[in-house]
């Protein structure tokens, strides 16, 4: 709680979004994403070279499109692009393609 807030100065935010997510909680997340994932991607070297989920490089980012191609977005685990960029596009939202 911020010190304006604590001493009646401006009005606490008392409402929870459960069932959508305003813009700037949706832009604080993609945010997050970015700096903790996205801007961490690897590119692989070798014959096959490029951006893709991978146990090598980007393991932490396979596990997590996994997590929200099957459980947020609900989608089969086989559909899952290994590149990088095609995943990207999928997650991204509207605004950002």
């Amino acid at each position: 709680m911020k010190f304006s807030q604590r001493h009646g100065l401006t009005p606490v935010k008392s409402v929870v979004q459960a069932d959508a997510v305003d813009e700037k909680l949706r832009n604080s997340l993609w945010s997050a994403l970015k700096l903790l994932y996205w801007d961490a991607v690897e590119r692989t070297d070798g014959v096959y070279s490029g951006y893709y989920l991978s146990d090598y490089g980007n393991h932490n980012l396979k596990i997590l499109c996994q997590r929200l191609w099957l459980d947020f977005f609900k989608h089969p685990l086989d559909t899952l692009p290994n590149d990088w960029h095609k995943v990207y596009e999928e997650l991204s939202p509207p605004s950002r393609r």
